[in-house]
C-alpha cells in the first residue's frame, strides 16, 4: 500500500467498539497508473478498510477528509464519503451518503462540512508532496480535476499537472498506432501487452 497523505487519528466507533482510526488516501500500486482509493486502519490493528475511488485525486482528498470526520465507520462507509465529496446534484439523495449524514449529530452538521470541503484543497506543500508520489511511482489520476482547479485558482500551477497533461495527449494520438503497427489489428493478448508496456490507457 503507497500511501499519499494521512488524516488525523481519531477515535471512532468500529464493528461496535470505540478505537483510533487513522484515514488515508492511498494506492494499492499492484501495477502501472494504478488507481487510488481511501483507506483506514485503527492503530490497534484491529480493522481496516480501504476503496478503489478512481482519478479524482481533488475529490479522493476531499472524501478522506470527509471519513476523517465521521463518528463511525460501517460497511458502506468509504463509498459514501467518495459519493459524497462532489458538488454534483443532491448527492443525499443516495441512500448510503444519507445513512452517512445520519451518522453526525445532526444533517446539518454533516451538510456544513461538505459546502466547506468542497471549497477545500490541500495546503501547497501537501499538495506538492502527493503530486510528486503519484508521478513517481505512476498512479493514475485526472488531470482535467487539476487543471478545472488551477483554472479557478484554487491550486497553483505543478510540472506534474503538465506532466500528465502531455502523458494524455501522446496516449489519445497514440492509441492506434504503436511502433508502426495497427493496435485494432493485433490480437487481444498482444494489443494490451503492447499498451501496458507504453503506458497507453485509454480513458
Amino acid at each position: 500500500m503507497l500511501i499519499l497523505a494521512k488524516g488525523c487519528i481519531d477515535i471512532k466507533t468500529v464493528d461496535g467498539k470505540r478505537v483510533q482510526v487513522l484515514p488515508y488516501l492511498g494506492s494499492l500500486n499492484d501495477h502501472d497508473y494504478a488507481p487510488m482509493g481511501i483507506g483506514y486502519h485503527t492503530v490497534d490493528d484491529s480493522s481496516s478498510g480501504f476503496k478503489t475511488v478512481g482519478g479524482g485525486l481533488i475529490r479522493s482528498w476531499r472524501a478522506m477528509c470527509i471519513l476523517e470526520a465521521v463518528p463511525a465507520i460501517k460497511h458502506e462507509t468509504l463509498d459514501a464519503c467518495w459519493h459524497a465529496a462532489t458538488a454534483e446534484g443532491n448527492v443525499r439523495v443516495q441512500p448510503s451518503v444519507y445513512a452517512l449524514a445520519l451518522l453526525f449529530n445532526s444533517i446539518k452538521e454533516f451538510d456544513d462540512l461538505r459546502r466547506y470541503l468542497l471549497k477545500s484543497v490541500p495546503d501547497f506543500y501537501e499538495l506538492d508532496s502527493i503530486l510528486r508520489t503519484v508521478r513517481s511511482n505512476k498512479i493514475d489520476i485526472d488531470e482535467r480535476e487539476l487543471r478545472h482547479l488551477v483554472e479557478q485558482g484554487l491550486i497553483d500551477e505543478h510540472p506534474v499537472i503538465d506532466w500528465y497533461e502531455r502523458r494524455q495527449k501522446t496516449t489519445e494520438g497514440s492509441s492506434e498506432l504503436l511502433l508502426g503497427l495497427p493496435v485494432a489489428d493485433l490480437p487481444e493478448e498482444e494489443k494490451r501487452s503492447k499498451k501496458r508496456r507504453f503506458g497507453l490507457f485509454g480513458r
